[in-house]
């Protein structure tokens, strides 16, 4: 009985003990100091905040670093571009993509195909004709506000003082 229970007790410390080993492996992977010459001469700009980064975004890091190598040239200058305006992006502005970006994830994907058509169309516009469209969306949008504030001012009641 007693070797049973020493037995048992061993087992239960192995499975407490292994799962903060195996959390301690996986999160040295993403150390700076693990991470291959090519991948820190790619991430050089990192390099001296990347530990104290959460291990979350140092994955996403990599995982982009291995989607880089994938890419044509031409694939990898369009992305450096838009990298280089999300660089420049205030935070509210970063914020809002997010937002709607994850509105967008929650769409069936019936939905997703008709709002990529209507893109694919925009971006087939001229630049001028994408200036038009966007400037009467912008006189709807303010048209609309006025209505909504309309709507929600309250009206001067019917009650007249004597």
């Amino acid at each position: 009985m007693n070797k049973i229970n020493l037995k048992n007790i061993f087992l239960i410390s192995m499975l407490l003990i292994l799962p903060a080993t195996y959390t301690q492996a996986a999160e040295d992977e993403t150390r700076w100091n693990n991470l291959n010459k090519q991948q820190q001469t790619a991430l050089s700009r990192f390099q001296k905040k990347w530990d104290t980064l959460p291990k979350k975004s140092r994955q996403r890091a990599l995982k982009g670093l291995n989607q880089w190598k994938k890419m044509t040239p031409v694939e990898r200058n369009r992305a450096g571009r838009r990298f280089s305006k999300w660089d420049k992006m205030s935070p509210v502005q970063k914020k809002n993509i997010r937002r709607e970006f994850n509105q967008y994830r929650k769409l069936s994907p019936l939905k997703r195909k008709h709002l990529q058509r209507k893109m694919d169309r925009y971006n087939k516009l001229s630049p001028s004709s994408q200036k038009q469209l966007k400037q009467r969306w912008n006189n709807l949008q303010k048209n609309k506000k006025k209505q909504n504030r309309k709507k929600i001012t309250p009206q001067p009641s019917g009650n007249k003082r004597r």
